[in-house]
């Protein structure tokens, strides 16, 4: 701090000013003299700044005065002017070139007049032609009202595929669904009466209950192109039987389960033929009983009556499932509520939704039915179950009445076979 004393005051006594007053700490007032002058320096190199960049401004961005809005408005009254000098030289530029250059009229004969007018009436009478053409009488209906009132088609009529019910003379998709459950033994002539048929426009589901033998293997063995094979835990043959109905794709269904066969190879081709030429919801035939060599015993103790009505079943289950194919639009689920009869539920159900007109029986044998089936072994339960789907259908009275007819039947049938 002495030493910058020091040097103020050694250049304050050189530059010494006489009207200032010294004193004894005459340096320190100097000093803060000079700070002063250096400040009030850089206030005007500011300002010096400042002035610099408002001549950089445009004069546009300055507020404007009285005397500038007095400048603009000479300004624009100076542009008016010229540009109505500019617009009166243009307009006598243009008046004097169409004096000197006239446009010259297009010449028109007086014969080209009347062509023209009559080329133009013709035009228009043509088009007048066209719209009296156009024009629909007044009784006439509209297109789209036409379409509306055009009757849709029957359910019944639409055309044969997939999941559609074929018309007379349309070969129909049948779906032939076999059911098994350890069945590897039954299962093979079962297949191969369905592979020798000689109608080919059927498919073949085979719907297994997850079986522990070879049932599985013995359906890949003899597989066809037309053959899907489900395999999967169930709730028992019925539950199985409304899989199958699920899976199915064709117009009409037809059980085949493991161990039945058809009983000749054009018995599929009976079916379609009827269902061809009658557009029928059912088709039946007759039945027989075979052993496991396939060797006949006897024929069904029911045979398909001539005509088949609701009341036919009061007789009992005249017609196997086996031995009857039905328009799948009117086959409904089987009841698991029975176990041994819920075919014969089935059928009456099936007679019912289906028109008495469309029932078509084929009068000859269609179906070979395997002996000791599943409700031969359990003949009691399913004589129980029997009754409570008659009496649910037809009444208590009219299925007591009918099981007592059945009493003398089967003695007979008894007395029979001894």
């Amino acid at each position: 701090m002495k030493r910058i004393c020091a040097i103020f005051t050694k250049f304050e006594f050189q530059n010494a000013d006489p009207k200032l007053h010294y004193n004894t700490s005459g340096t320190i007032i100097r000093f803060r003299k000079i700070m002063s002058e250096n400040a009030s320096s850089s206030d005007n190199l500011k300002s010096d700044a400042v002035r610099r960049r408002r001549r950089r401004r445009p004069a546009d961005t300055y507020p404007k005065t009285d005397s500038d809005f007095s400048d603009a408005s000479k300004t624009s009254s100076d542009a008016d002017e010229r540009g109505k000098r500019e617009t009166g030289n243009r307009q006598s530029k243009s008046q004097t070139h169409q004096k000197e250059n006239p446009r010259k009229p297009e010449k028109t004969s007086g014969s080209q007049q009347p062509v023209k007018q009559e080329a133009r009436q013709k035009e228009v009478n043509q088009k007048d032609s066209v719209k009296q053409e156009n024009r629909q009488p007044e009784n006439a209906k509209p297109e789209r009202e036409k379409k509306k009132n055009t009757p849709r088609k029957k359910s019944n009529e639409r055309e044969g595929g997939r999941g559609k019910n074929p018309r007379s003379g349309q070969r129909p998709l049948i779906s032939i669904i076999t059911i098994t459950f350890n069945a590897s033994r039954e299962l093979e002539p079962t297949m191969k009466s369905i592979r020798e048929q000689s109608y080919r426009n059927f498919e073949h589901l085979i719907i297994d209950g997850a079986s522990t033998d070879d049932t599985i293997i013995t359906a890949r063995l003899n597989k066809s192109p037309n053959m899907r094979i489900i395999s999967e835990p169930d709730e028992g043959l019925y539950d199985a039987m409304n899989k199958g109905l699920r899976f199915a794709r064709g117009s009409y269904v037809i059980f085949m389960n493991a161990g039945d066969t058809f009983h000749s190879p054009d018995s599929l081709s009976r079916f379609a033929k009827a269902a061809e030429s009658h557009n029928a919801d059912i088709v039946y035939g007759d039945t027989v009983i075979v052993n496991e060599r396939r060797e006949v015993l006897r024929p069904r103790h029911h045979s398909a009556p001539p005509s088949l009505t609701s009341r036919s079943f009061l007789k009992g289950m005249l017609i196997c499932h086996q031995a009857m194919m039905v328009k799948k639009e009117i086959a409904p689920e089987y009841d698991l509520h029975y176990r041994f009869s819920a075919d014969y539920d089935w059928a009456i159900k099936v007679i019912n939704k289906s028109r008495p007109g469309k029932r078509i029986n084929l009068h000859t044998v269609t179906t070979d039915y395997l002996d000791a089936g599943l409700t031969e072994k359990n003949k009691l339960r399913s004589l129980r179950e029997r009754f409570s789907v008659m009496r649910h259908h037809y009444g208590a009275r009219a299925a007591l009445l009918a099981h007592l007819s059945f009493i003398p039947r089967a003695l007979g049938r008894r007395l029979k076979h001894k």
